[in-house]
C-alpha cells in the first residue's frame, strides 16, 4: 500500500461527540460500513482512526473503500451526526453519495430485517420498530436507567462502551439484534441516564448496579418517571440495590447558601421548597436545615440538609436521584445519616467525619509502619516491646 494514496484513503469526521475513544469510534465506523456492505473485500475497511478533539481521520485500506464510506456523512452516533467528507489536502475526483438515512432506508427496503439492526439512525442506536419495542418513543421511558455516582470527567461514548462491553460479555445482549445494546447516554454530573433498543436488555442492565466503572461503584436503577413493571425476576433483585450503610436518613450539601439561611423569610421558604421535594421519594418523618448562629464559631453542619424517611427505600431512591444533581449551579453531594445521631439531635457534616476517619488510619498506618524499624525498649534499660 503505497503512501502516495493517502490521502485518497483517508476521510475527515467532523462533530464527533466529546472524549469518544478511537477504537470504538473505528469499531463503530467499520460496523455501518459492513452493515451497509459499502466494502469492497472481506475484513475491517477501516485501518485505524486519529482524534484531534472534535474531529477525526480516518484511513482506509484502499481508496474505493474511502470513496464508497463517503455515504456514512449523517451517521448518527451518541446524539450527534457526523460530517463525513474529503480532507482539505484532497485533490482527486470529486465523489457523489447521498447522506447515512437515504442510504439505509433503501437498504431497509431491500432487507426488511435491518430495521431492528440499522446503525447510526435515530439517537446513535439501532431503530427497532417491532419485537420489544426498542427505539419506539412509546416505551423510551422503559428502556432507560438511571445511572448514579458517577466518575469526574466521564465521557457520553465511554460509558456508552462500559455498557456494551458488560452487556456483550454476561451475554445479556440479544443475540437476534446483533450489534449492541446499548444506543445512547446524557450525562449531567455525576450521574447520567442510559437508553437501550430493547426492554428486555434494559431489564438485563439491572443488574449492573454496583459494577465498578473507572474506579466508581455505579448505582443503576429506574429513572423516577417509571412507571411500568419491574420486569424480570433478576431485574427485581436489581431495582432493590444493597447498600452498605444505609439508614433512613441523608444528608445533602450545595444546596443552600448561609446567606439564604440567615433570612428569615427566605429560611421559611427553603424549608417548604425542600421538604415538597424530598416527599417526592417518600414519607418525610421529620427535617433538619441548621442555621448559622448569631454570634460565635459557626458549627459545620450549617449549610447541610438532613432528612429523615419512614423506610430506608425511599431514603436510598433519595439518594441515588440526588446524589450528583444540579442544584443551583451546583452539584448536591448526598450521603446517609447515621439514624442515632439524627434522633439525638446531633448534626455533624459525614463529609468532615470522614476526613476525620481518613486522617486517623493514614495516622496509624504511618505509625504501624514504622514499628518494624523501633528499637526495642530494652537496648535503653527499659521494658522489653
Amino acid at each position: 500500500m503505497s503512501q502516495g494514496s493517502m490521502k485518497s484513503r483517508e476521510l475527515y469526521i467532523g462533530n464527533l461527540p466529546d472524549g469518544v475513544p478511537e477504537p470504538q469510534l473505528a469499531s463503530f465506523l467499520n460496523a455501518a460500513i459492513l452493515q451497509a456492505e459499502l466494502n469492497t473485500q472481506p475484513g475491517m475497511p477501516i485501518l485505524s482512526v486519529r482524534c484531534n478533539g472534535r474531529f477525526a481521520f480516518a484511513e482506509f485500506r484502499s481508496s474505493e473503500e474511502a470513496s464508497a464510506a463517503m455515504n456514512l456523512n449523517g451517521i448518527v452516533i451518541v446524539g450527534h451526526a457526523l460530517n463525513v467528507g474529503r480532507p482539505s489536502a484532497y485533490s482527486g475526483p470529486a465523489t457523489q453519495n447521498i447522506r447515512w438515512e437515504q442510504l439505509m432506508a433503501a437498504k431497509i427496503k431491500e432487507k426488511p430485517e435491518l430495521a431492528n439492526t440499522a446503525i447510526g439512525i435515530a439517537g446513535g442506536g439501532a431503530v427497532i420498530s417491532s419485537g420489544n419495542g426498542g427505539g419506539d418513543p412509546a416505551t423510551k421511558i422503559a428502556r432507560e436507567l438511571y445511572i448514579g455516582n458517577m466518575p469526574e470527567n466521564c465521557q457520553e461514548m465511554g460509558l456508552v462502551a462500559f455498557f456494551n462491553e458488560e452487556m456483550h460479555k454476561r451475554g445479556w445482549a440479544n443475540s437476534a439484534f446483533g450489534g449492541n445494546p446499548c444506543m445512547v447516554a446524557r450525562l449531567n454530573g455525576r450521574f447520567a441516564f442510559v437508553e437501550f433498543r430493547s426492554v428486555d436488555e434494559t431489564d438485563m442492565a439491572l443488574q449492573l448496579n454496583g459494577a465498578m466503572y473507572n474506579g466508581c461503584s455505579l448505582r443503576v436503577g429506574r429513572p423516577r418517571a417509571y412507571q411500568g413493571p419491574p420486569g424480570s425476576e433478576a431485574a427485581q433483585s436489581a431495582m432493590a440495590p444493597q447498600f452498605p450503610g444505609a439508614t433512613e436518613a441523608i444528608q445533602m450539601a450545595n444546596m443552600v447558601t448561609i446567606d439564604e439561611l440567615k433570612d428569615d423569610e427566605e429560611y421559611s421558604d427553603i424549608m417548604e421548597d425542600i421538604k415538597g421535594e424530598m416527599e417526592k421519594y417518600g414519607e418525610v418523618a421529620a427535617m433538619e436545615v441548621p442555621r448559622p448562629p448569631a454570634e460565635g464559631e459557626q458549627p459545620e453542619c450549617v449549610g447541610v440538609i438532613y432528612v429523615k424517611y419512614t423506610e430506608v427505600a425511599n431514603a436510598i431512591k433519595a439518594q441515588m436521584e440526588l446524589e450528583g444533581r444540579t442544584f443551583g449551579g451546583n452539584n448536591v453531594e448526598c450521603c446517609f445519616y447515621p439514624v442515632d445521631k439524627f434522633d439525638a439531635g446531633q448534626f455533624i457534616d459525614m463529609r468532615e467525619e470522614k476526613k476525620r476517619e481518613d486522617a486517623i488510619k493514614a495516622q496509624e498506618a504511618a505509625q504501624a509502619a514504622l514499628l518494624p524499624h523501633a528499637l526495642p525498649a530494652s537496648l535503653l534499660g527499659g521494658a522489653a516491646m
